[in-house]
Formats: structure tokens, sequence, C-alpha cells
């Protein structure tokens, strides 16, 4: 949602803003750092995190808020839990348990409000399924194995909560696009012994194929916003009390959890989820996908390696104009998206010339960006995503 990008300015794909009464400050890592200071408005200050001498963030916290706050008899630090993970929410507390500072949770988004109206739409595009030429294994066959490890692994489990997008597409044999360069769709996954039940947005799921294919793997659809009534209610439909409940303490966030936690008994936090394993371990049809779609993606940088040595052949005005990072970036987006099974880019393509090769995941601006020269080092970054496999290749050249 860009939350932190709209209030900080800082495009970064990691890091957390944070805001009280007087100060506001930015966390990121060593890849970040001149992205921060050139992004970062006067209003914000960089902490780089992890390096010698920077506070983490609570600690700076609890000593802001009592420099801010030196009467309250109870201070407090707000957080969204929607969007904040059980494993982080409890290193927080751990760190303020002595601290006579709380942790206080607020359900309505902050930023959101600051935003208002000007916040743009959720992307609505629809759903596709992958079919078993892609996937080598039905939904309906990873749901009965999802099943299986509840009873046997699991203790009985009653109810799973799936809640990493990642892990969803793969379960479901689904795809989306609501994130940039990410083929995953918004959403939230319920799983008992007898039903599957996804809660997302139901305009996605509109299309006569998504709805065949939820139909023959027996999965049903519900609004996003009902997927903690969706809880409470599966946890009331069971013969037992209070349900076992399995759930991936890494992902799952702290708002899902409390709700989870109210109405069942999570699941012992040592027994693993087992998802992500299952998802790790590729069958025959995933490996050979991997390997084709590499193919094909290293024969579209071939075509632009050998493209762009042509065209730097007298220099950066080549016979398509003149080549800086954003334009070469377009060709070679271009080449891929002539490959079989394309549907868009892994990343936003690192596309850097000179220095800005120094620039960790630098990203060129349109417009406002370096020209490619004989005189200097190009390092070129990008990948695709494919119906069969995701690519990731970077190539540093000089002319």
């Amino acid at each position: 949602d860009k939350r932190r990008e709209y209030i900080s300015g800082f495009t970064g794909s990691a890091g957390a803003a944070v805001v009280t009464l007087s100060k506001a400050r930015l966390w990121t890592d060593g890849r970040y750092f001149l992205q921060a200071n050139e992004e970062l408005s006067e209003d914000w200050a960089l902490m780089k995190d992890r390096q010698k001498g920077t506070p983490t963030i609570t600690d700076w916290l609890v000593k802001t808020i009592k420099e801010e706050k030196p009467n309250a008899e109870t201070k407090y630090i707000g957080y969204d839990p929607n969007v904040v993970s059980i494993s982080t929410e409890e290193t927080w507390k751990n760190s303020l348990e002595k601290t006579g500072v709380k942790l206080a949770p607020i359900n309505d988004n902050l930023i959101d409000i600051v935003w208002g109206e000007d916040k743009p739409p959720a992307p609505c595009d629809p759903f596709i399924f992958l079919n078993i030429e892609f996937t080598g294994k039905s939904a309906k066959e990873k749901i009965e194995e999802l099943r299986y490890d509840m009873k046997n692994k699991a203790g009985g489990a009653e109810i799973s909560l799936i809640t990493a997008l990642d892990d969803i597409a793969w379960l479901l044999n689904i795809r989306g696009s609501d994130i940039s360069y990410n083929p995953v769709g918004i959403a939230f996954v319920a799983v008992t012994m007898t039903e599957t039940i996804i809660c997302t947005n139901i305009e996605q799921c509109l299309g006569q194929d998504i709805q065949e294919h939820f139909k023959k793997e027996r999965i049903m659809v519900r609004p996003y916003e009902t997927f903690n009534d969706t809880i409470i209610e599966l946890s009331n439909s069971i013969a037992t009390a209070k349900p076992k409940i399995w759930l991936d303490r890494t992902s799952c966030n702290s708002a899902v959890y409390a709700t989870a936690k109210a109405h069942g008994k999570i699941v012992d936090n040592k027994i693993m989820f087992p998802i992500a394993l299952r998802k790790a371990i590729k069958n025959s049809v995933e490996i050979n996908g991997m390997k084709e779609s590499h193919i094909r993606d290293g024969a579209a940088i071939v075509r632009y390696l050998s493209w762009l040595e042509e065209q730097m052949k007298d220099g950066n005005d080549g016979a398509e104009g003149i080549l800086d990072e954003v334009a070469v970036a377009d060709k070679l987006e271009n080449l891929r998206s002539e490959i079989q099974h394309y549907k868009g880019l892994s990343f936003e393509t690192i596309s850097s010339s000179g220095p800005n090769g120094a620039v960790i995941h630098y990203a060129p601006t349109r417009g406002n960006c370096r020209k490619l020269s004989k005189s200097e080092m190009y390092l070129c970054d990008s990948g695709g995503q494919y119906l069969d496999g995701t690519t990731d290749i970077t190539r540093t050249v000089h002319f």
C-alpha cells in the first residue's frame, strides 16, 4: 500500500518509518543509505539500521516518548496490527516490558486517514489460474496434503489460516497482479477438514475460468473484509469448544492472530507451518518450468546485449536515439515481452551507468537519468515473471 513511501518519500523496498509528536525517523539497512539520503525531506532523519551507534526502534522510541511526555502516567506506542506480524509485535513487547511504555493497536490506519481520498484505489485485475501443465499438481491435491499435515503433524488441527500471499498463490494454483512485480493477489485463506475459503476482492474472481477452477477445486469465495468473521464462524461450527488453529507466525499479522487466539487454541509455535516447505520442494514439472523459463529469458538477454553493443559502437547516439538508463531498460522489457508465457517484470529493472552502478537497488527516473557512455561501465540487474518460472540476472559490461 506504500504508506511508508507516502508519508516519508522513501521508495526503497525495506525500512520502517517512525513518527512521534515532534520527530520523524526512518530506519533502513545499508542497501538504501544513499537512496534514503536523496529521497527523505528535511522533516525526516535517517537511522542507519544495524550500524554502530544506531539504537533499535524500540530503544529510540522509549527515550523519545519519555522526553516528549515526561509527566504521562502511561506512555503508548501506536501501531496497526493489520500490517505487523506476530513475531514483530512480540519482539516489541519484550523490548518494552520493563520500560513503562505500552503498545496500543490502532485498527484504523492513521496514514490512510491523512491520505484520505487521494489514496489510489486498490488494483482489481482478475485472477488467473495455473493448470497442471505448469504446477504438476492440482489445488485439490495440495489442500489434501495440508489436511494430512494438520491431522498428523499439528496434533489434529481443525483450522489452518494461510496469510502469506505467495503461499496462497501456490496452494490454490492462482496468480494475480495486485502487487507490482509479484504474481500474487491480496487474499486470506482458511482451510478446515471439509472446507476451503478464500477471502478476497470478489470482483477479481468473476472470470469464467477462475470461477470454474474454484468450483472444480471446491474453493468458496468470500469478501476480503469478512476474514475475521470467517475465523469466528468456522471456530463456532466445530464441535470442539476451542478448536486447534494452525497458522504461520512469521507471516500472520497480529490482528488475525488475536481473533484466532480469542476463538481457538493456537497450535504450538514449535510446529512449523508446512506450506513454505512444501512449496520449496519442487516437483518435476516445476523444475522443468524453471529451466525452460531461464532458457527463454537468457535468449532475450543475449538479444539485448547484442543490440546494446551494436548501438554503442559509435557512442551513445545510436540508431534509435540517445541511449539513457530508462531507454535501454524499456528495450529489454520489450524484448522480454515477446517471449512465450511472459507476464511482466519480476522487479523494477536496475539499469545503471557509471557511478549509479554503486547505488544498490538503483532505479532510474524517466526524464532524469544518466546517459550511457563508452567511457563508463553499465550494470543491468533485471528479471521476468513467466507462467512457468521467475528469473533474475545481473550483468555488468563496458563498451
